[in-house]
């Protein structure tokens, strides 16, 4: 047995409802162990997966469309069984390095463009549930803040407000990584 697949046995044993994640070569990799052995695990649970996709995978909208489509056929699930979530991970890390001050809004703007070019694409695909998650926190603070506290605006909530008023309610459900994002790190040690 995998990792994965041992700790979703004593899941099961403590009856637990887990959902295994699983994403593109880039973040799951390397090879296809791991996909194959949450491939197995869909199989004896039934409970679908999560298909986690990361900020830089988000783009072009076509790239997009043939990575989840990889994944669902290398999985053996379809979308129906999928949750999906849209992870814009660090805003500055997307290509978004003004969203603070005068220029926020117009950067806004465009995030929730690009956003919207890729949920109007995948929504059509029929996925069970799609989240966009997102910090606003940076990658790297800056010095200055070390012994104070950085008061950051809140741009990737505005981002997500804005789809909603667009139509996205339907679909798309909003995952708030709080202040710290998953690939945050402090000094030499993960956070």
């Amino acid at each position: 047995d995998t990792a994965v697949e041992w700790l979703f046995g004593r899941a099961r044993q403590l009856g637990l409802l887990a959902v295994p994640v699983a994403g593109p070569e880039v973040v799951r990799g390397p090879g296809t162990a791991y996909l194959e052995a949450v491939a197995r695990i869909l199989r004896r649970d039934g409970r679908g997966v999560a298909l986690r996709i990361y900020g830089p995978e988000l783009r072009p909208v076509g790239q997009l469309i043939a990575s989840l489509s990889q994944l669902l056929e290398t999985l053996g699930v379809r979308p129906e069984a999928t949750d999906l979530f849209l992870d814009l991970g660090a805003l500055d890390n997307f290509g978004h390095k003004k969203l603070a001050g005068h220029q926020l809004e117009d950067e806004v703007s465009a995030l929730v463009a690009e956003m919207w070019a890729a949920l109007n694409t995948v929504s059509s695909m029929g996925f069970r549930c799609i989240v966009l998650q997102a910090s606003n926190l940076p990658d790297k603070v800056p010095p200055r803040f070390n012994d104070s506290c950085m008061v950051v605006p809140r741009a990737e909530l505005q981002v997500w407000q804005q789809l909603i008023a667009r139509g996205a309610g339907q679909v798309l459900r909003f995952g708030d990584y709080a202040i710290v994002h998953p690939r945050q790190t402090d000094s030499d040690k993960p956070v």
